[in-house]
């Protein structure tokens, strides 16, 4: 190769860096939304392959099933988020009033400082987060409007034209064709297993959390909710450390039906549900390690903020399964 070529091969580098830079700016601004459209268009294209079959062309199946997504899962999202970030702050002042009851109960069992501590350490940095990250989530009407379009665009065009855009990606992955099939059928299992096996989960423990909370007249229990689908991701203990102090502390404030009900319903329902419901939504799929999940999960959250809670267990499962399946490709 001669000094020309290696000359034109430089300056295309580098426009083409140039052009991924620029191209990242203008993503930038509507990064979460992206994410967002691209994970509902995941895990509603089987909805939308069966409503294919029913309707004649992709482009009314597409709008379709658009409409069902934002009738079912982003009109109530919204909803629930409005409600969470006027909760926040109602919920950080009534836990402060609670804060002395709290540091008695745990002291009779010889954790006063450590368990108070952490749980005020807790509930403040989950308001800090929520509150830090409205602004970026809310924004201005039009930053909202414009968001939503780009969200909607983005899930048209995976469910119409999703199948042709992978066939696309995989001809320039560097692996041989009988590999590339084995790395798309290991990566759609990682991600299977983070939305199914994790996300979904999480999900589900906190919204029967929250019932739970709401059935037995606490207050702000979106907020408490949430909580608890985030503590979900920590091993053993998990959503208890804010359903078990709320439990004790509806007993000790003489409210014995809410409080043996939220002990009971925590110890049955919330904390067992796991167990039960893992195994049929994971299934054949790959189960991810709670470490990389635990870990993805906290980073994300700090370095995404709200779409962290699933680009960072996504992004770390599928590193770990990227650089397995690369050192195994070099040995074959």
């Amino acid at each position: 190769m001669n000094k020309s070529t290696n000359h034109k091969h430089l300056y295309f580098t580098l426009l083409l860096l140039f052009l991924a830079y620029v191209s990242f700016l203008i993503i930038k601004p509507f990064f979460t939304f992206i994410f967002i459209g691209l994970v509902l268009a995941y895990f509603s294209f089987p909805m939308y392959e069966k409503i294919l079959k029913k309707v004649k062309g992709k482009v009314r199946a597409s709008m379709l099933s658009l409409l069902v997504v934002l009738v079912l899962i982003i009109i109530p999202s919204l909803l629930i988020t409005n409600n969470l970030f006027h909760q926040t702050a109602s919920a950080v002042i009534s836990f402060g009033d609670y804060s002395g009851k709290l540091n008695t109960l745990l002291g009779s069992i010889g954790f006063e400082q450590e368990g108070s501590e952490f749980l005020t350490e807790i509930v403040g940095k989950s308001k800090n987060f929520i509150l830090s990250n409205s602004s970026a989530i809310i924004g201005s009407v039009s930053d909202i409007i414009l968001g939503l379009l780009v969200m909607f665009f983005v899930m048209y065009y995976c469910f119409k034209d999703g199948k042709e855009l992978l066939k696309w990606l995989q001809k320039y992955v560097p692996f041989a064709k009988k590999h590339k099939k084995e790395l798309v059928t290991e990566t759609k299992s990682i991600i299977d297993g983070v939305i199914y096996g994790q996300f979904v989960t999480a999900i589900v423990q906190g919204v029967l959390g929250g019932i739970m909370l709401f059935v037995f007249g606490i207050e702000n229990y979106i907020f408490w909710a949430f909580i608890m689908m985030i503590l979900s991701f920590l091993p053993l203990i998990g959503a208890a450390i804010i359903w078990l102090p709320i439990g004790l502390l509806e007993l000790l404030n003489a409210n014995y039906v809410s409080g043996l009900g939220i002990l009971i319903t925590g110890f049955f329902v919330i904390s067992t549900i796991d167990n039960f419901i893992r195994p049929k939504l994971v299934g054949g799929k790959a189960d991810v390690h709670p470490i990389v999940v635990l870990i993805g999960v906290l980073g994300g959250l700090a370095v995404f903020g709200f779409v962290g809670f699933i680009v960072g267990p996504l992004a770390m499962a599928l590193f770990v399964n990227l650089t397995k399946f690369y050192a195994e490709d070099r040995n074959r």
